[in-house]
């Protein structure tokens, strides 16, 4: 671990050819390079157009070829490689040099360890699917023993109340891990409750009256389970004084009646023609009450514990623990303040669910869905657009790269299906 105050990022990646994820680790390096206080370098396992770019760039990068090494020997030359240029962080991307990377972290010269999964896992046959197995089990225990080390660091703990986590005091939970700090101070705060709530239920100021959760995942909850408070439905009162409020009438906000009373619906009849109370909204970071104008002191976690429990009990599941995995489940439903009442048993589609519960609102449930194959074949309530929503083409769990981006560059091809 490096003492001064120059932040120590190394990416390790494989690098064997010129895809999304190479692509994406060169715009983040070129970046990053240019961020004071923050060394960036490179360890790559395959010298290609990757690493060629990144010395283009100036950027330290050691190629350590893996059609050299055996996995004990690429492990040995890493071991040396970080102590003698010691990391704070060591960032990883695929299977391989996540173990790799957690090999080195544990010999004691990286700092902290951090993967990021790109795409999904391919739909492959015969003896390359059977390899592909075994590498998402190695993964999938890397990823436990990397989550035990979280988990048993005394760094961190539940907050005692699912709140505590968003509200503008959150600084204080030790659940939360990695934040996006916020202040209540111009342009400085976090803004979302703006994009949530009515237009008359934060006054003075004037909200969009903007995002809606769908009805089929405000149901999904158990009503006891007090997560689900962080939803609005119902009668709407303003979130600082409490008092009830009203639709707007002529634009505008007019004293309460019970005949003009904002009332929260679980659905959306028609998406086209909605009235302003139409479908329930995700407060989850309540409003700051030393707010300035629309900024909130709030941090805005990227990870916490909570997922970390969740990431720990789905690796467990995966390598068949059912029982252990049902036990840290359980766990995190059972804060000093109880969120929900204890699960029974544990599959896919229950660890799914509870992430949903758990994590709603905090920009991770795309990728649950195609991690677990869900992205593409779910279908939701109709929505009032025609056809409501439908089951579409697997192909849509990618992109499609923009046609400026393909006649720029004749090396790319686009996804398929577009």
């Amino acid at each position: 671990m490096t003492t001064s105050q120059t932040i120590k990022v190394c990416h390790l990646a494989p690098a064997d050819v010129w895809g999304g994820a190479e692509a994406q680790l060169l715009v983040l390096l070129s970046v990053l390079s240019k961020v004071p206080d923050l060394e960036v370098s490179a360890v790559l396992l395959n010298e290609d157009r990757l690493a060629h770019e990144l010395a283009r760039m100036g950027i330290n990068t050691l190629v350590i070829p893996e059609a050299s090494h055996s996995f004990v020997s690429l492990s040995r030359r890493l071991i040396r490689h970080f102590a003698h240029h010691p990391v704070d962080v060591l960032h990883t991307h695929k299977w391989k040099d996540n173990a790799l990377g957690a090999v080195a972290t544990a010999a004691g010269s990286v700092g902290r360890l951090v993967r990021t999964v790109h795409g999904f896992v391919e739909p492959l046959g015969g003896l390359k699917a059977l390899k592909m197995n075994a590498h998402y089990a190695l993964d999938n225990v890397v990823n436990r023993w990397a989550v035990d080390r979280i988990l048993t660091s005394g760094k961190y703990s539940l907050a005692d109340s699912f709140p505590q986590n968003f509200r503008a005091d959150n600084y204080k939970s030790r659940e939360n891990i990695f934040v996006v700090k916020f202040i209540a101070a111009d342009n400085l705060g976090m803004g979302v409750a703006m994009a949530a709530l009515h237009y008359c239920q934060y006054a003075p100021l004037t909200p969009w009256n903007g995002f809606a959760t769908l009805a089929q995942t405000f149901n999904s909850f158990d009503p006891a389970d007090k997560r689900r408070n962080a939803i609005l439905i119902g009668p709407q009162r303003d979130v600082l004084t409490g008092a009830l409020v009203t639709v707007r009438v002529s634009n505008a906000c007019p004293a309460y009646t019970p005949a003009n009373a904002l009332v929260f619906t679980d659905s959306i009849g028609n998406i086209r023609s909605a009235t302003e109370g139409e479908g329930p909204r995700i407060y989850k970071w309540p409003a700051d009450p030393a707010h300035v104008a629309q900024n909130s002191g709030n941090d805005f976690a990227w990870f916490r514990l909570g997922e970390i429990y969740l990431i720990k009990a789905e690796a467990q599941h995966v390598l068949g623990q059912d029982a252990p995995a049902l036990t840290v489940l359980n766990t995190l439903r059972a804060r000093t303040d109880p969120v929900a009442p204890p699960l029974a048993a544990v599959s896919d589609s229950v660890i799914l669910r509870e992430r949903l519960f758990e994590l709603f609102g905090e920009v991770k449930r795309r990728q649950d869905l195609v991690r677990f194959g869900k992205f593409t074949n779910r279908t939701d309530a109709p929505s009032g657009l025609v056809g409501g929503k439908a089951a579409s083409a697997d192909y849509y769990v990618l992109m499609p790269i923009p046609q400026s981006q393909i006649s720029a560059n004749p090396m790319l091809l686009q996804n398929p299906g577009y």
